[in-house]
């Protein structure tokens, strides 16, 4: 006989198409199957009415020790592709017909266990053409009768009778599970009740919740699953420190994702009912910590709730205004919160600023974590000063671990440092002043990592371990490859042409031509200064004048603009000055040069719409800290013609400079000019996103305005008195790494920048990683600053952001993963401007030319103040929804005992409908999401949330109390669907769409396969319950 194969593939004969064609046909149908999926019925349903009688045997390739384990096997397969079904359909309407045949005897299905049963077969019986018959490895699934690569063999005459009388024999050697088979199709296709669906969903919420805290981590926090296992280590650490001391520093390097750590210490003390204040930088606070806090701590009430408040650095200082008082809002800070967390904690740690204090009064009896990847800038002291904000100033706090004095133990480890870096306190052959060289920040921090102390209260990691960490973990954790510095080269002596020998003789720190009397008048004291205050007082004046002639150094390096504005300001000051303490002199010399001054004048209007605009201060306003009012001198005390004397020296030398300034432009200035190259043809720089850093806002503007003039496209600059909005500048730049909402990212895919020029607003705790370019314009006076620079770019990279900026932006598939840098350095002028650093600082600026661095509230104003003063009503006199519902489904466990066991058993994704207590209708949904370690069971169940879709909108409602208005129900509340079942999923879609797009893009422990489902329900989204709400 000829016996014909039959497959699946395409172009042959396919098994599932002679199935189909067979069924009108017969009469009687007997199948012997190793698996079987009630499912598989779904496409012949209507059809299988006209078979008389159908018989099934199941077995199972495996051996069974029991005919438990054989129904087990079979119970839980058919569990598996139900819930499929029901993901493609959600129609079980044909299912429904199938246990009707069941019920009434038409269809048969028993189950063999005695020996192995491994394959398939079919035996079709029509009244007039005979039997046909199959055997091969087709199983009665869906995947059996559809799958490609199934061979099977048709079978002739004789064959199907040795088939028929083998069947007999299987068929009485099994046993019948008709009816576990009709209560498995029961339990899927009832009709459950708008009560059984929001008990259901109530009893998911709280599945599990009251139980230890480590549970707590792994079952219910947002931000915990989608941490890497270093950053667990850290919120592990940081809790034992902060309970151990009220405190601990987390000090992390620059892009290691320090602020997900404290979102996760956020999120543990609002789940243990603790108020948090955060404070944070102006250039954060929307850009980065309001949106994730909003994105991923879902607990907190109201906007940010009344267990969180989001301030920034400047706001501690500021006062009452119109709209809010700010003082107010700090005093109910300091009187109502538990906690508080300070990013970038380093701008406190000044003893002597009044941000300083304030933070220090608003710290006491709290719990402080503080956050900085630099929490020694200029010594050790710093480190100091940042741990009094929870050891509050106590110097014994130690003392148990063998550390009296902390300010004892810390001088200790200075001397080491210094030691270390073989400085000694040497002289000059001129004179007495002392020279050191700037503090050298890597070599404190290498020298404290194996302190007591330090290792006490700090937890801080390298970039080089945290890889290491990671590498024994599938999760992948890149940063990108950061490429060596490139010089660019100009000249100072071409732009500034004669005046740079000038600056040198005007500098000289023996006799310094430019005196600065405004801010040094104890220098003309007729009498030595006596007392301890006026000693101190002159030591001050005298680093002020340091401070000023440093900064114009800084200035003159930076731009010629730079250093023209402020001589400009110098000149003014020394005005106001002469003006106060000589008006006729003033007169005659204002008089004779008065086109200058109009010019000067002309240039500060240009400058600013009003001085005052800046919130934050920056290296600019040096000046203008000081000497706001010419001091009251008495004649007898100070030699106030020798002063006079002198402003009106300074003020000629300032003309000589402003002269010679005037002169030049932009054409002339070869700084400038080298950018311009850079960015109109270096293959990189001339066509990707670059960040432009500038220490100075005058720099930044006149780099804007000639870039502009040259017509660089999609241009923006930004410094502390740009009043454009932060965050839109920050998502215009990097849209992809700044993500928000799909509305947001649209539009500054609409309106990119490519060319950002910045002052140093922007140099910590941003990411700005779609950039991998920037450049550094000015000398890198700062070490520390420098590294917060290229933490901007030299991030922790996140691989499905990633995916998503090569998609948008094909050519750059080969750069991405690489940072380049530029730093501008002038070659032949570098000795002559670190020299007079050191002449006019008192230090040595260590730069290599080859690296640049040697070595290595959605509330209203008033909502906010209300939120903050109703701390203890709402948290103390009130029950919260959640609580609420907690209490509403105790009592409903406690009146049915039998409870609890139905709503375990539930199967997944039931489904109810009700009317609407409202005008509006829609759809709720509650899912359960992946567990963080990929295990599903009854001890790591991921996530559960809520949603509701009203008609007609795109975005669900996620707030509990919200939700809950619409789906409450009592047992009575009758089954009333109003909406069809495909307008019902696409409803889902659009909830699940937003599930995949706004919350599983940062849940890194979540694959698409996780989010997408398969016939493996356990462990990927899953649908608990859902309600039509008609």
């Amino acid at each position: 006989m000829n016996t014909s194969l039959i497959t699946n593939l395409p172009r042959r004969t396919r098994f599932e198409e002679i199935f189909t064609n067979l069924i009108p046909q017969t009469q009687g149908l007997d199948i012997v199957t190793s698996d079987i999926d009630v499912t598989a019925f779904l496409p012949y349903a209507s059809q299988w009415n006209g078979i008389q009688k159908t018989r099934i045997i199941i077995g199972h390739p495996a051996t069974t020790s029991s005919r438990k384990d054989l129904s087990d096997h079979i119970w839980d397969y058919n569990e598996s592709t139900i819930e499929f079904a029901k993901m493609v359909t959600d129609d079980l309407t044909a299912l429904e017909t199938v246990r009707n045949l069941i019920q009434t005897g038409r269809i048969e299905i028993r189950a063999y266990q005695k020996d192995r049963l491994r394959a398939a077969a079919y035996l079709f019986k029509a009244s007039q053409n005979g039997n046909t018959g199959f055997v091969g490895s087709s199983d009665f699934t869906e995947e059996g009768l559809k799958y490609p690569i199934e061979i099977n063999a048709q079978l002739d005459a004789e064959q199907c009778r040795h088939l028929a009388e083998l069947f007999e024999t299987l068929f009485k050697a099994s046993y019948d599970i008709s009816p576990e088979i009709v209560r498995q199709i029961d339990r899927h296709t009832h009709n459950f009740t708008p009560h059984d669906v929001y008990l259901k969903s109530l009893y998911e919420y709280f599945r599990g919740r009251e139980i230890t805290t480590g549970v707590w981590e792994q079952q219910h926090s947002v931000v915990y699953r989608i941490l890497s296992e270093y950053q667990k280590d850290a919120y592990r650490q940081l809790l034992r420190i902060a309970h151990r001391y009220e405190g601990a520093l987390l000090c992390d390097g620059v892009g290691l994702g320090k602020t997900f750590v404290a979102l996760m210490l956020i999120e543990r003390m609002v789940h243990e009912r603790k108020r948090v204040a955060v404070i944070v930088p102006k250039s954060t606070r929307e850009a980065v910590w309001e949106v994730l806090i909003r994105r991923l701590i879902p607990t907190a009430r109201g906007v940010f709730g009344s267990q969180i408040v989001v301030y920034n650095h400047t706001d501690l200082l500021r006062g009452a205004s119109k709209d809010r008082d700010f003082a107010a809002e700090m005093e109910e800070i300091r009187k109502q919160s538990d906690v508080i967390v300070v990013d970038e904690a380093h701008s406190f740690r000044n003893l002597s600023s009044q941000r300083n204090q304030k933070l220090f009064d608003l710290t006491e009896n709290k719990l402080v974590f503080l956050l900085t990847a630099t929490p020694i800038n200029n010594s050790l002291f710093d480190l100091q000063h940042l741990m009094e904000f929870f050891t509050r100033r106590n110097d014994a706090r130690f003392a148990h671990l063998g550390i009296n004095s902390i300010r004892g133990h810390l001088i200790l480890k200075e001397q080491a440092i210094d030691a270390k870096m073989g400085v000694a306190l040497a002289e000059e052959e001129e004179n007495n002043d002392v020279i050191t060289p700037d503090y050298d920040v890597a070599e404190a921090e290498r020298i404290l990592q194996d302190d007591t102390l330090f290792r006490e209260v700090v937890v801080q990691r390298s970039r080089s371990y945290v890889k290491k960490r990671e590498q024994s973990h599938t999760a992948q954790l890149l940063f990108p490859m950061r490429q060596p510095p490139t010089v660019a080269a100009y000249s100072l002596k071409s732009t500034y042409g004669g005046l740079l020998k000038n600056i040198r003789t005007v500098f000289d720190r023996d006799d310094p031509q430019l005196k600065l009397p405004i801010y040094y008048p104890r220098a003309y004291a007729r009498k030595p200064a006596e007392s301890s205050e006026d000693r101190k007082e002159e030591n001050r004046q005298r680093q002020i004048v340091g401070l000023i002639r440093t900064t114009m150094l800084k200035r003159f390096e930076s731009s010629w603009k730079a250093f023209q504005y402020t001589c400009e300001d110098l000149l003014l000051k020394l005005l106001a000055a002469l003006n106060s303490l000589d008006p006729a002199r003033y007169d005659k010399w204002r008089e004779s040069n008065a086109l200058l001054f109009y010019a000067v004048e002309k240039h500060m209007k240009e400058r600013y719409d009003s001085p005052a605009d800046a919130e934050e201060t920056e290296e600019d306003d040096l000046i203008d800290l000081y000497a706001d009012s010419v001091p009251i001198l008495d004649k007898r005390l100070f030699k106030i013609k020798e002063m006079l004397n002198d402003i009106e020296k300074d003020l000629n030398l300032l003309v000589t400079f402003l002269t010679h300034l005037d002169g030049l432009s932009a054409a002339s200035d070869t700084k400038i000019q080298k950018l311009i190259d850079l960015l109109s043809y270096d293959p990189l720089m001339s066509c990707h996103k670059v960040i432009i850093f500038t220490e100075f806002r005058d720099t930044a503007r006149y780099l804007f305005s000639t870039l502009q003039e040259k017509g660089i496209k999609h241009l923006f600059e930004i410094d502390s008195s740009t009043k454009a909005d932060r965050l839109e500048i920050i998502r215009r730049l990097a849209p992809f790494y700044n993500y928000d909402t799909e509305e947001k990212h649209k539009k500054a895919l609409a309106n990119p920048i490519r060319v950002l020029i910045s002052t140093d607003i922007l140099a910590e705790g941003l990411n700005l990683q779609d950039a991998f370019l920037m450049v550094n314009y000015d000398l890198h006076w700062n070490p520390v600053r420098l590294m917060q620079r290229i933490g901007r770019i030299d991030r922790r990279m996140n691989l499905e952001t990633e995916a998503q900026i090569k998609e948008a932006r094909p050519v750059e598939k080969d750069l991405r993963g690489k940072a380049w840098f530029w730093n501008f350095l002038p070659p032949d002028e570098l000795n002559d401007l670190l020299s007079l650093y050191r002449r006019v600082s008192h230090k040595v600026l260590r730069i290599s030319e080859t690296t640049g661095l040697e070595g290595e509230q959605l509330l209203t104003p008033e909502d906010h103040f209300n939120t903050l003063k109703n701390f203890n009503e709402a948290y103390e006199g009130k029950v919260s929804t959640e609580e609420q519902l907690r209490l509403l489904l105790n009592e409903a466990l406690k009146d049915n005992p039998g409870l609890e066991e139905t709503l375990q058993t539930m199967p997944g994704r039931i489904f109810s409908a009700k009317d609407s207590p409202f005008q509006s209708t829609g759809i709720f949904a509650c899912y359960r999401f992946p567990s963080p370690n990929n295990k599903s069971n009854a001890e790591n169940l991921g996530e559960l949330k809520w949603y509701f879709l009203p008609d007609h909108a795109t975005v669900p409602i996620t707030s509990l109390e919200e939700i809950d208005k619409f789906i409450v129900s009592e047992k009575n509340t009758p089954w009333k669907s109003g909406h069809p079942i495909q307008e019902r999923r696409e409803r889902l879609k659009l909830i699940e769409q937003h599930i995949k797009t706004q919350e599983l893009r940062i849940r890194k422990t979540t694959t698409m396969a996780q989010v997408a489902g398969d016939k493996d329900v356990t462990n990927r989204l899953q649908l608990v319950a859902w309600m039509d709400i008609s």
